[in-house]
């Protein structure tokens, strides 16, 4: 069976143009106040109808109105407000710089038993190209690739710590501890995660 012939006339085009001028999609407006009216005026119609192809675009006028105001302020009071986090944050902060600043020995038999938690961790083997690697190296690599405490990427590793620790899930004192020394502050070997500068 053959499709049906499209006819060519003029008046069966005006009529299409009639029909899809009714059916056009309202346009979205992204702004707060009410819409005044989503349909084009009836003069407008009638010059799209005359018109080709080529029409201007009439964006819908906006009108604000008081309920628009109370509904800000109802959504502005429903939000859940961040000033608790802010706080405990700056209040990390405030500790940070409070204690007293120390040197980080690499060798130093304080972090032997962070070492050792983290070659059990590793299963017991030494780890691939580690040869120039501390103990400390070795720490704070295997907290930074150990998923429990969350994504390390974006975030240097005291920030990381922080988070964990605000979350409940007991990230290592030791690791801490580290990150608090004037190394753990100054030096992006030891401030950042493994994967700083790579991704």
């Amino acid at each position: 069976m053959a499709p049906p012939k499209r006819s060519t006339s003029a008046s069966s085009s005006s009529k299409k143009n009639k029909k899809s001028s009714s059916l056009q999609q309202s346009t979205l407006s992204f702004s707060k106040g009410k819409v005044a009216s989503s349909q084009p005026s009836s003069s407008s119609k009638k010059s799209r109808s005359k018109s080709s192809s080529s029409s201007s675009f009439k964006a819908p006028v906006v009108v604000s109105s008081d309920d628009d105001e109370e509904e800000e302020a109802k959504e502005k009071e429903q939000q859940p407000e961040f000033e608790d986090d802010l706080d405990v944050i700056l209040q990390d902060e405030e500790e940070e710089e409070q204690i007293e600043v120390k040197e980080l020995d690499p060798r130093g038999k304080e972090w032997s038993a962070g070492y050792v938690e983290a070659k059990r961790m590793m299963g017991k083997v030494d780890p691939i190209h580690a040869e120039n690697h501390t103990k400390v190296d070795t720490i704070l690599r295997i907290f930074d690739l150990d998923f429990r405490f969350g994504p390390c990427t974006s975030l240097s590793r005291i920030d990381r710590w922080n988070r964990a620790d605000r979350l409940g899930l007991e990230p290592p004192s030791y690791v801490k501890d580290i990150l608090l020394t004037r190394q753990g502050k100054e030096d992006t070997k030891i401030k950042e995660s493994v994967f700083y500068g790579a991704v």
